[in-house]
């Protein structure tokens, strides 16, 4: 009979390529295919099934296969017959020993609601969205009634954008996030305009606000006035970055201090550190010394560290003053994982913080993947978080599906164009959400368990503290 091989043992001399960090908005590494024990890592991202065993699979063929040499093997008799030539019960096949994997993906022929996901910090790039600009008289539209926005607060980006020009500050604040918010909410925009009405938006740090602006929490005018505001706060603080680690959380806790933090969840296994340049320069020696593997995030701004909190306190005035409205449509918050509901959507203090606050993508997508089956497009450059989808369980087998509106690169208008109509059309055949659903959806309460306790790390350690205690 076949040999089935247990779960977590691995083929002799099997080993995958090492791991590759891809620096973006979910700046990731690709999870480990074997831990040292030769064990499975668990968790978001990877496949659970057992791989397949070529040999069962020939064996069971074998049994009820044709003819050989005139005769019928006595197990595989001709359908119909319960017993073979000698009286005996027939046996039947052995079913393969298949894995819940690509190959045996379940059909789903039902319609799947769309979610927009939008990238932040990280996922810029020269000349993104440039070729869709270009080709998409809609999209141009909308990008020039955003950048005429920024221009009205003295950012001028326009030309330098259409450029690609690339210089020291390409990716730092003044450059960085307003072309990211530009880029992520005249997307979205143009797939609304679409008659596209998705079943929930989810942002990754700036792409949180929006996100936000895309539900109807804020006027577009006041979301640059918003983003504008703290960009300036943001001046004079410590240089510093971000890192993208291939470990968990509990793995990088030994390297993190009250500075070096866990700035991002964005899978079991992706983290990110984030704190001023020396200690991440330091945490990232040790880390290498020690066999993990990472890579820096396109960011000069220590983001999502407590390093920043006292600037991002800053914005509070303004905040203050900025009418918060109804949504339309549902937000997921990356920060505190689950629908944003509309009385925490008006706290101020929960927008100013966020520079300051872990990202916690990972377990927002997780919950919001366990709602229901969806098609999630990712509104935005890089196709970062478009990855990190396709390596959820729920969308590797099948279930959801993922897509870029945009090329992982730059590329000509035909190309940018052709992407995009190619991934507005799956989200075109997606139901349409009633527009009363979106405050009772945000109101609803998030399981127990899942969402507690993921609002903030405390620096130095990977233990998570209530959003109260800020």
């Amino acid at each position: 009979m076949p040999f089935h091989r247990p779960s977590g043992e691995p083929r002799s001399g099997h080993r995958r390529p090492p791991g590759r960090v891809v620096p973006g908005p979910a700046a990731f590494v690709p999870p480990a295919a074997h831990r040292g024990d030769g064990s499975r890592a668990s968790g978001w991202g990877q496949h659970s099934g057992r791989p397949v065993d070529e040999r069962s699979r020939t064996a069971g063929a074998a049994r009820s296969g044709p003819l050989r040499g005139g005769r019928r093997p006595c197990g595989a008799a001709p359908p119909g017959r319960g017993r073979c030539a000698r009286g005996r019960p027939r046996l039947q096949p052995t079913p393969p020993a298949w894995r819940d994997s690509e190959e045996r993906r379940p059909v789903v022929t039902a319609p799947r609601p769309a979610v927009l996901l939008f990238p932040g910090q990280g996922a810029q790039q020269p000349g993104m969205g440039v070729g869709l600009y270009r080709a998409h008289p809609g999209f141009r539209t909308r990008m020039d009634e955003v950048l005429g926005l920024w221009r009205a607060h003295g950012f001028d980006l326009r030309a330098d954008w259409l450029a690609a020009r690339t210089g020291p500050e390409t990716d730092g604040p003044r450059t960085a996030q307003p072309l990211l918010f530009a880029l992520d909410w005249a997307v979205g925009r143009t797939v609304l305009d679409a008659g596209v009405r998705p079943a929930a938006l989810l942002g990754h740090s700036v792409g949180e606000v929006a996100a936000a602006t895309l539900a109807g929490l804020f006027d577009l005018t006041d979301s640059v006035a918003l983003m504008a505001d703290r960009i300036s706060q943001l001046d004079g603080t410590p240089p510093g970055g971000m890192l993208a680690v291939q470990a968990s959380p509990d793995e990088v806790t030994p390297y993190t201090t009250d500075e070096v933090v866990v700035g991002a969840v964005n899978a079991p296994r992706q983290v990110l550190l984030a704190g001023p340049e020396e200690g991440l320069r330091t945490a990232q020696q040790k880390l290498r010394a020690d066999g993990f593997t990472c890579r820096r995030a396109r960011a000069l701004n220590p983001f999502h560290s407590p390093v920043l909190t006292e600037a991002a306190l800053r914005a509070l005035p303004l905040l203050a003053s900025v009418p918060v409205r109804r949504p339309r449509l549902v937000l997921h918050s990356a920060y505190e994982p689950g629908p944003l509901t509309y009385e925490r959507a008006r706290d101020p203090r929960f927008w100013a913080l966020q520079p300051a606050r872990p990202v916690l993508f990972g377990p927002a997508l997780d919950l919001l993947l366990a709602e229901r089956e969806v098609v999630l497009a990712e509104a935005g450059p890089g196709q970062g978080l478009t990855v990190l989808a396709r390596r959820h369980p729920r969308v590797a087998r099948g279930g959801s599906r993922a897509v870029g509106l945009l090329l992982a690169r730059p590329g000509t208008p035909e190309a940018e164009r052709e992407a995009f109509d190619r991934a507005l059309a799956e989200l075109s055949d997606a139901p349409a959400e009633p527009a009363a659903d979106a405050t009772a959806q945000a109101s609803r309460p998030v399981r127990a368990g899942l969402q507690a306790g993921l609002t903030r790390l405390r620096p130095g350690t990977g233990a998570p503290v209530p959003a109260d205690s800020e």
